[in-house]
């Protein structure tokens, strides 16, 4: 009742809105589930626009050390491998040992999308992500692929907690430096049969 009367009216109409949230327990609300309207999260900063499409699109999966997360991309490159033989999609599998290495393959080529499965935890109220046995703060993670300006960022976080990495990974996102990439995030754990479909829907969906 205290929301000013257009965003109430927006609400009543099911209209789309849009909301800046702060990187803080704000941000860690499910917003998007909290009403029948539709909610996009804004960042403040945004990019100037993008270039037209040019096909193949490029998408960098990224790998962190673990079985569970070469399986997902295995799925992931059989699921789309319609698009990827007419050559709308070009798959990069990229193995990365720590943040540096996002940042390095990142700047070797330009990607679309950047694509990453990792276990994730949230450890002390930050959300970490896991690089073999180390732990390394997601907003860093978040940061260092946006820094890059992919068209789409999707984080997909392993983890069988799913409602705490979720706050986790909106705060870690809405406090991460974006300068107009879409950012999706998503957690589930590695086995979820619904995981590979939603993952493959939000691709087709997108592009």
């Amino acid at each position: 009742a205290a929301a000013p009367i257009e965003i109430r009216s927006a609400f009543e109409r099911a209209e789309t809105i849009e909301i800046e949230l702060p990187g803080n327990e704000l941000a860690a609300l499910n917003w998007e589930g909290l009403s029948p309207a539709g909610v996009i999260r804004r960042c403040p900063t945004r990019a100037a626009g993008w270039a037209g499409l040019q096909f193949p699109l490029r998408i960098a999966v990224m790998l962190t050390p673990g079985e569970e997360v070469e399986d997902i991309a295995k799925s992931l490159r059989e699921e789309l491998r319609s698009e990827l033989r007419n050559g709308q999609l070009d798959i990069d599998l990229i193995h990365v040992a720590n943040p540096d290495e996002i940042t390095s393959a990142l700047k070797s080529h330009h990607y679309d999308v950047v694509h990453m499965s990792a276990p994730t935890t949230v450890r002390g109220h930050r959300c970490s992500t896991r690089f073999g046995e180390v732990f390394v703060d997601t907003r860093e993670v978040l940061d260092r692929t946006l820094a890059a300006r992919p068209r789409m960022a999707f984080y997909h976080g392993l983890s069988s907690d799913i409602s705490e990495v979720m706050s986790g990974l909106r705060v870690s996102s809405q406090a991460a430096a974006n300068f107009g990439t879409g950012c999706i995030v998503y957690a589930a754990p590695p086995a979820d049969p619904a995981t590979r479909q939603f993952v493959v829907n939000t691709y087709r969906s997108a592009f």
